[in-house]
Protein backbone atom coordinates (compact mmCIF):
# COMPACT_ATOMS: atom_id res chain seq x y z
CA UNK A 1 0.00 0.00 0.00
CA UNK A 2 1.34 3.31 -0.83
CA UNK A 3 2.11 5.80 1.43
CA UNK A 4 1.95 9.47 1.17
CA UNK A 5 1.30 12.74 2.94
CA UNK A 6 -1.84 14.17 1.94
CA UNK A 7 -3.51 17.54 3.04
CA UNK A 8 -0.55 18.27 5.39
CA UNK A 9 -1.94 21.87 6.80
CA UNK A 10 -5.13 21.96 5.78
CA UNK A 11 -8.06 21.82 8.06
CA UNK A 12 -10.93 19.29 7.43
CA UNK A 13 -13.51 19.22 9.46
CA UNK A 14 -15.42 16.13 8.48
CA UNK A 15 -12.45 14.27 10.29
CA UNK A 16 -12.47 14.88 14.55
CA UNK A 17 -9.18 14.89 16.41
CA UNK A 18 -10.41 11.21 17.88
CA UNK A 19 -10.61 9.67 14.89
CA UNK A 20 -7.26 10.26 14.02
CA UNK A 21 -5.60 7.45 15.37
CA UNK A 22 -2.72 5.11 14.52
CA UNK A 23 -4.62 2.08 12.03
CA UNK A 24 -7.64 4.44 11.79
CA UNK A 25 -9.22 4.49 8.65
CA UNK A 26 -10.33 8.27 7.54
CA UNK A 27 -12.53 8.77 4.33
CA UNK A 28 -11.30 12.64 2.72
CA UNK A 29 -13.08 13.63 -0.57
CA UNK A 30 -14.73 9.91 -0.77
CA UNK A 31 -11.38 8.30 -1.00
CA UNK A 32 -10.12 5.52 2.33
CA UNK A 33 -7.01 6.29 3.78
CA UNK A 34 -5.31 4.13 6.84
CA UNK A 35 -2.98 6.38 9.19
CA UNK A 36 0.16 4.84 9.11
CA UNK A 37 2.24 7.33 11.32
CA UNK A 38 2.66 10.91 12.69
CA UNK A 39 3.95 13.19 9.80
CA UNK A 40 6.73 15.22 12.83
CA UNK A 41 7.95 15.23 15.82
CA UNK A 42 5.89 17.18 17.28
CA UNK A 43 2.63 15.58 16.13
CA UNK A 44 4.07 12.47 17.67
CA UNK A 45 5.01 14.20 20.87
CA UNK A 46 0.96 16.01 20.76
CA UNK A 47 -0.58 12.21 20.72
CA UNK A 48 1.73 10.20 22.59
CA UNK A 49 1.87 12.77 25.34
CA UNK A 50 -2.00 13.99 25.58
CA UNK A 51 -4.25 11.28 24.00
CA UNK A 52 -3.54 8.04 26.10
CA UNK A 53 -5.11 4.92 26.16
CA UNK A 54 -6.44 2.67 28.91
CA UNK A 55 -8.10 -0.62 28.60
CA UNK A 56 -11.64 -0.75 30.34
CA UNK A 57 -13.78 -4.11 30.65
CA UNK A 58 -17.31 -4.66 31.47
CA UNK A 59 -17.21 -7.93 33.61
CA UNK A 60 -19.93 -10.63 33.75
CA UNK A 61 -21.83 -9.25 36.58
CA UNK A 62 -22.25 -5.66 34.68
CA UNK A 63 -22.97 -6.99 31.16
CA UNK A 64 -26.67 -6.45 31.42
CA UNK A 65 -25.94 -2.15 31.84
CA UNK A 66 -23.76 -2.30 28.68
CA UNK A 67 -25.83 0.71 27.51
CA UNK A 68 -25.91 2.76 30.61
CA UNK A 69 -22.47 2.15 31.24
CA UNK A 70 -20.93 2.92 27.46
CA UNK A 71 -23.16 6.19 27.78
CA UNK A 72 -21.77 7.30 30.50
CA UNK A 73 -18.16 6.71 28.94
CA UNK A 74 -18.82 8.84 25.88
CA UNK A 75 -20.41 11.84 27.59
CA UNK A 76 -17.62 11.86 29.72
CA UNK A 77 -15.24 12.19 26.85
CA UNK A 78 -13.72 9.21 26.00
CA UNK A 79 -12.92 8.06 22.29
CA UNK A 80 -13.83 4.36 22.06
CA UNK A 81 -11.21 3.29 19.74
CA UNK A 82 -11.97 -0.56 19.95
CA UNK A 83 -14.76 -2.65 21.68
CA UNK A 84 -15.44 -6.49 21.57
CA UNK A 85 -17.19 -8.73 23.19
CA UNK A 86 -15.51 -11.94 24.60
CA UNK A 87 -15.63 -14.78 27.16
CA UNK A 88 -12.61 -15.82 28.70
CA UNK A 89 -11.54 -19.71 30.02
CA UNK A 90 -9.90 -20.22 32.90
CA UNK A 91 -6.50 -20.38 31.79
CA UNK A 92 -7.27 -17.21 29.89
CA UNK A 93 -8.45 -15.22 33.03
CA UNK A 94 -5.43 -16.57 34.86
CA UNK A 95 -3.17 -14.93 32.22
CA UNK A 96 -4.39 -11.76 32.17
CA UNK A 97 -4.63 -11.61 36.37
CA UNK A 98 -1.83 -12.86 36.89
CA UNK A 99 -0.06 -10.05 38.58
CA UNK A 100 -2.45 -11.09 41.51
CA UNK A 101 -1.69 -14.54 42.51
CA UNK A 102 -1.16 -15.50 45.69
CA UNK A 103 -4.00 -12.84 46.52
CA UNK A 104 -6.46 -14.09 48.81
CA UNK A 105 -9.37 -13.18 46.37
CA UNK A 106 -7.44 -14.56 43.22
CA UNK A 107 -9.30 -17.64 42.79
CA UNK A 108 -12.39 -15.90 43.23
CA UNK A 109 -11.89 -13.39 40.41
CA UNK A 110 -10.11 -15.76 38.17
CA UNK A 111 -13.93 -17.92 38.76
CA UNK A 112 -15.96 -14.60 38.29
CA UNK A 113 -13.72 -13.15 35.17
CA UNK A 114 -14.77 -16.80 32.86
CA UNK A 115 -18.06 -17.22 34.74
CA UNK A 116 -19.81 -15.07 31.49
CA UNK A 117 -19.99 -12.42 28.66
CA UNK A 118 -17.34 -9.46 29.39
CA UNK A 119 -16.91 -5.98 26.85
CA UNK A 120 -13.29 -4.98 26.12
CA UNK A 121 -12.75 -1.21 25.39
CA UNK A 122 -9.49 0.66 24.56
CA UNK A 123 -10.67 4.48 25.42
CA UNK A 124 -8.48 7.00 24.47
CA UNK A 125 -8.56 10.37 25.90
CA UNK A 126 -6.32 12.98 27.82
CA UNK A 127 -4.92 10.90 31.27
CA UNK A 128 -6.85 8.35 30.16
CA UNK A 129 -5.74 6.13 32.96
CA UNK A 130 -6.52 8.19 35.80
CA UNK A 131 -10.14 9.43 34.25
CA UNK A 132 -10.96 6.28 34.15
CA UNK A 133 -9.93 5.07 37.41
CA UNK A 134 -11.64 8.49 38.65
CA UNK A 135 -15.00 7.42 36.74
CA UNK A 136 -15.25 3.95 37.99
CA UNK A 137 -14.84 4.39 41.75
CA UNK A 138 -13.09 2.56 44.32
CA UNK A 139 -12.91 -0.76 43.84
CA UNK A 140 -14.29 -1.57 47.33
CA UNK A 141 -17.96 -1.29 45.83
CA UNK A 142 -19.07 -0.80 49.71
CA UNK A 143 -16.59 1.99 49.93
CA UNK A 144 -17.75 3.44 46.54
CA UNK A 145 -21.18 3.88 47.54
CA UNK A 146 -20.34 5.66 50.85
CA UNK A 147 -17.82 8.42 49.40
CA UNK A 148 -18.40 8.03 45.27
CA UNK A 149 -21.89 7.24 44.71
CA UNK A 150 -22.40 8.52 41.48
CA UNK A 151 -19.32 6.57 40.04
CA UNK A 152 -20.01 3.48 38.13
CA UNK A 153 -19.01 0.73 40.55
CA UNK A 154 -21.34 2.40 42.95
CA UNK A 155 -23.89 2.27 40.63
CA UNK A 156 -23.31 -1.22 39.12
CA UNK A 157 -21.28 -3.21 41.03
CA UNK A 158 -22.26 -6.13 43.96
CA UNK A 159 -18.85 -6.90 45.65
CA UNK A 160 -15.23 -6.37 45.83
CA UNK A 161 -15.08 -8.87 42.82
CA UNK A 162 -18.44 -8.26 41.32
CA UNK A 163 -17.45 -5.05 40.88
CA UNK A 164 -18.52 -4.00 37.29
CA UNK A 165 -15.58 -2.61 35.89
CA UNK A 166 -11.92 -3.21 35.40
CA UNK A 167 -9.12 -0.37 34.44
CA UNK A 168 -5.57 -0.50 33.49
CA UNK A 169 -3.74 0.82 36.58
CA UNK A 170 -1.00 2.67 34.47
CA UNK A 171 0.06 3.89 30.87
CA UNK A 172 2.43 0.96 30.89
CA UNK A 173 0.20 -1.74 31.82
CA UNK A 174 -2.52 -0.12 29.34
CA UNK A 175 -0.33 -1.21 26.65
CA UNK A 176 0.00 -5.04 27.63
CA UNK A 177 -3.87 -5.30 28.80
CA UNK A 178 -4.93 -3.70 25.33
CA UNK A 179 -2.55 -6.13 23.52
CA UNK A 180 -3.66 -9.40 25.35
CA UNK A 181 -7.67 -8.72 24.36
CA UNK A 182 -7.26 -6.48 21.32
CA UNK A 183 -3.68 -7.56 19.58
CA UNK A 184 -3.31 -9.36 16.17
CA UNK A 185 -2.41 -12.52 18.64
CA UNK A 186 -5.17 -12.12 20.82
CA UNK A 187 -6.79 -15.53 22.27
CA UNK A 188 -10.05 -13.76 22.66
CA UNK A 189 -12.72 -15.44 20.36
CA UNK A 190 -15.89 -14.07 19.00
CA UNK A 191 -18.89 -14.93 21.06
CA UNK A 192 -21.46 -14.84 18.51
CA UNK A 193 -23.97 -17.87 18.47
CA UNK A 194 -25.40 -17.74 14.86
CA UNK A 195 -28.74 -19.33 16.38
CA UNK A 196 -31.98 -17.45 16.51
CA UNK A 197 -30.65 -14.11 16.07
CA UNK A 198 -30.39 -10.88 13.71
CA UNK A 199 -27.79 -8.60 13.09
CA UNK A 200 -27.70 -4.40 13.63
CA UNK A 201 -24.91 -2.33 13.39
CA UNK A 202 -24.62 1.00 14.75
CA UNK A 203 -23.67 3.62 11.71
CA UNK A 204 -21.01 6.40 11.87
CA UNK A 205 -23.27 9.04 12.26
CA UNK A 206 -24.93 7.52 15.33
CA UNK A 207 -21.50 6.61 16.42
CA UNK A 208 -20.48 10.30 16.34
CA UNK A 209 -23.57 11.50 17.94
CA UNK A 210 -23.03 9.55 20.66
CA UNK A 211 -25.88 7.42 20.92
CA UNK A 212 -24.30 4.36 20.76
CA UNK A 213 -24.80 3.50 24.88
CA UNK A 214 -28.41 4.75 23.97
CA UNK A 215 -29.47 2.23 21.14
CA UNK A 216 -27.67 -0.25 23.00
CA UNK A 217 -29.77 0.45 26.35
CA UNK A 218 -33.04 0.55 24.13
CA UNK A 219 -32.45 -3.04 22.15
CA UNK A 220 -31.72 -4.77 25.64
CA UNK A 221 -35.13 -2.90 27.87
CA UNK A 222 -36.87 -4.12 24.52
CA UNK A 223 -35.60 -7.81 25.44
CA UNK A 224 -32.91 -8.60 23.19
CA UNK A 225 -29.88 -10.22 24.90
CA UNK A 226 -26.86 -9.64 23.02
CA UNK A 227 -24.57 -12.07 22.76
CA UNK A 228 -22.06 -10.65 20.57
CA UNK A 229 -20.99 -6.76 20.02
CA UNK A 230 -17.42 -5.15 17.95
CA UNK A 231 -16.51 -2.39 16.62
CA UNK A 232 -15.08 -2.54 13.39
CA UNK A 233 -14.40 -0.12 10.36
CA UNK A 234 -15.33 -1.37 6.63
CA UNK A 235 -13.18 -1.06 3.57
CA UNK A 236 -15.08 -0.06 0.36
CA UNK A 237 -14.50 -3.76 -0.57
CA UNK A 238 -16.35 -5.19 2.27
CA UNK A 239 -18.83 -2.31 2.03
CA UNK A 240 -19.75 -3.50 -1.32
CA UNK A 241 -19.93 -7.00 -1.00
CA UNK A 242 -22.10 -6.69 2.87
CA UNK A 243 -24.67 -4.14 0.64
CA UNK A 244 -24.45 -6.11 -2.49
CA UNK A 245 -28.23 -7.08 -2.66
CA UNK A 246 -29.08 -3.39 -2.68
CA UNK A 247 -26.89 -2.82 -5.50
CA UNK A 248 -29.90 -3.10 -8.53
CA UNK A 249 -32.40 -1.81 -5.92
CA UNK A 250 -31.62 1.44 -4.63
CA UNK A 251 -30.54 4.21 -6.12
CA UNK A 252 -28.78 5.66 -3.08
CA UNK A 253 -26.45 2.27 -2.96
CA UNK A 254 -23.11 4.58 -3.47
CA UNK A 255 -24.06 6.72 -0.96
CA UNK A 256 -24.96 4.18 1.02
CA UNK A 257 -21.32 2.20 0.68
CA UNK A 258 -19.67 5.93 1.25
CA UNK A 259 -21.36 6.62 4.32
CA UNK A 260 -20.51 3.35 6.36
CA UNK A 261 -17.29 3.34 5.43
CA UNK A 262 -16.72 6.96 6.41
CA UNK A 263 -16.04 5.98 10.32
CA UNK A 264 -16.00 2.99 12.72
CA UNK A 265 -19.19 1.30 13.18
CA UNK A 266 -20.78 -1.27 16.12
CA UNK A 267 -22.02 -4.89 14.70
CA UNK A 268 -24.08 -7.22 17.37
CA UNK A 269 -25.43 -9.83 17.36
CA UNK A 270 -28.79 -9.86 18.95
CA UNK A 271 -31.23 -12.48 20.00
CA UNK A 272 -34.65 -12.84 21.00
CA UNK A 273 -37.30 -15.13 19.72
CA UNK A 274 -38.72 -14.02 16.20
CA UNK A 275 -35.83 -11.94 16.57
CA UNK A 276 -35.35 -10.57 12.85
CA UNK A 277 -38.78 -9.53 13.06
CA UNK A 278 -39.00 -8.06 15.97
CA UNK A 279 -35.78 -5.84 15.88
CA UNK A 280 -37.38 -4.34 12.46
CA UNK A 281 -40.32 -3.25 14.71
CA UNK A 282 -38.07 -1.50 17.23
CA UNK A 283 -35.48 0.36 14.73
CA UNK A 284 -38.35 1.50 12.33
CA UNK A 285 -38.44 2.02 9.08
CA UNK A 286 -35.58 3.00 6.87
CA UNK A 287 -36.61 7.10 6.16
CA UNK A 288 -36.32 8.83 9.59
CA UNK A 289 -39.21 11.22 9.00
CA UNK A 290 -41.22 8.05 8.00
CA UNK A 291 -40.20 6.73 11.36
CA UNK A 292 -40.93 9.85 12.98
CA UNK A 293 -44.69 9.73 12.19
CA UNK A 294 -45.56 5.73 11.98
CA UNK A 295 -43.67 4.68 14.99
CA UNK A 296 -41.99 7.79 17.36
CA UNK A 297 -40.39 5.44 19.39
CA UNK A 298 -38.42 3.41 17.38
CA UNK A 299 -34.76 3.90 17.17
CA UNK A 300 -34.74 5.89 14.17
Amino acid sequence: MEKRTIYQGMPYPLITINELQIGSLVVIEEKQYKVFDYNNFFTKKFFEERRRRVLAIIKPDAYSFIGQIMERIISSGFYIKHLRSFKWNIEQAYDFYLEHIGKPYFDNLIKHASSGLSVGLELVSDNAVERWRKLMGPKNVGVARKTAPHRLRALYGTDFIKNALHGSHSPSCSLSEIEFVFGSETRCDTTATLKGCSCLFVKPHAMQAGNLGLIIGDIMDNGFKITAIEQITLSKTEANDFFKSYKDKSIEFVQMVNHVVSGPIVVMEVCKENAVDELRKIVGPNDPEEAVRVNPRSIR
